[in-house]
């Protein structure tokens, strides 16, 4: 069970008791093997957790950054083949949307939903699906926006 230890203001009139120290918690987390949250005015701001949680966590966010990578790297392949194939699908899958797969359209639909679900359902990966039209498709999406409230003083 994770415990939790709240911050205090050491200047503020209210901060009553011992503060933890650093290394009393650092032996505490190195005794029990177990993560210990700080939270300051009720808000989580860290975790001081056991070095073998670190090193698995550091491992995982490696192997996901080259994973990542190596999926914009795929993505990129997959549109370009698509680009490449553009002008010979104008002839023959004008208006249909596209899935392409290791270079070549592996499935073809009026419909994208159906055919994304028919993709999923093969567990096709990577592949990249687009609507053969003489212009490209553009969507605009309104991005969400964010306000920021700043107290006067």
């Amino acid at each position: 069970m994770t415990k939790t230890i709240t911050l205090k203001d050491s200047h503020a009139t209210y901060a009553v008791g011992k503060t933890p120290t650093v290394e009393s918690i650092v032996a505490e987390v190195r005794q029990n093997n177990e993560p210990v949250l700080l939270v300051e005015d009720d808000k989580p701001i860290a975790a001081i957790i056991p070095i073998s949680d670190y090193q698995r966590f550091a491992l995982w966010r490696e192997n996901e950054e080259l994973r990542r990578e190596l999926g914009d790297e795929d993505f990129e392949r997959e549109r370009a083949a698509f680009l490449r194939l553009k002008p010979e699908l104008l002839k023959t899958h004008h208006g249909l949307f596209v899935a392409v797969h290791n270079g070549q359209v592996v499935d073809s639909d009026a419909n994208s939903i159906a055919l994304a679900l028919r993709i999923t359902e093969k567990q096709i990966d990577p592949v990249y699906a687009q609507l053969v039209s003489e212009e490209p498709r553009i969507a605009d999406i309104p991005s969400p926006e964010v306000i920021w409230h700043v107290n006067r003083l």
